[in-house]
């Protein structure tokens, strides 16, 4: 493949390239693969593979055309129209949404009886409860939810860890993040001695695909 690269006289690539540099997913940028210079003879290159669509220079990922996990959440999907002779890459959104985020919080001006939870068919939704104060209508609320033909409901209202962990220090700033970004940050925590920089990035990958493989198990 690497000489079919350097001595190809294309002027334009597709591929299902790993490219070192680039974001496999909102957030989490590989530190391994093909360099990029590698492409620099080419007037454009196109690639799936990595679910984050990005451009650098002539090198265009081109993202998936849907959401299939959780790390694709509120990150933009949809395919491309490539004109071969002007070598326009024109991106096209794909307008609907597998995962849906819904921030709890019946404190506020939001009335929940009159929320219209059929926006929510067929999508699989993280209910987070930040403030509960009537649990009547909280119940009445994730009843509808229900109602609504979702695919999957997820309830998260317990942050009890989370509180407990920075009460004595409220100086520190609580930083949240996704899963993907905790566990690259374990593992670059790791001591240098221990770990190999080759080694990490493997690690890194291996707990990627468990992750995702994770969030698609049925239960």
């Amino acid at each position: 493949m690497m000489y079919f690269i350097k001595n190809s006289k294309a002027q334009v690539m597709l591929g299902h390239l790993e490219i070192d540099g680039f974001a496999m997913y909102k957030g989490y940028v590989a530190n391994s693969g093909l360099p990029k210079k590698l492409f620099n003879r080419y007037e454009i290159v196109c690639s799936g593979h990595y679910h984050h669509k990005s451009s650098k220079d002539n090198i265009h990922y081109l993202g998936a055309p849907y959401e299939i996990t959780w790390n694709d959440y509120d990150d933009p999907r949809g395919f491309h129209v490539f004109d071969t002779e002007t070598r326009e890459l024109e991106f096209i959104r794909n307008k609907y949404r597998l995962f849906e985020k819904i921030y709890y919080d019946d404190s506020g001006n939001v009335d929940y009886k009159k929320l219209d939870t059929s926006y929510y068919k067929n999508k699989i939704i993280k209910l987070i409860v930040e403030e509960k104060t009537n649990l009547s209508n909280f119940e009445d609320f994730v009843d509808r939810l229900y109602k609504s033909d979702l695919i999957d409901l997820t309830i998260l209202e317990d942050l009890s860890e989370y509180s407990m962990r920075y009460a004595e220090d409220t100086q520190e700033d609580l930083e949240v993040g996704n899963t993907s970004t905790f566990l690259n940050e374990y593992v670059d925590s790791m001591p240098d001695d221990n770990v190999k920089k080759d080694e990490r990035t493997k690690v890194k990958k291996l707990l990627q695909v468990i992750y995702d493989e994770a969030l698609n198990i049925d239960d």
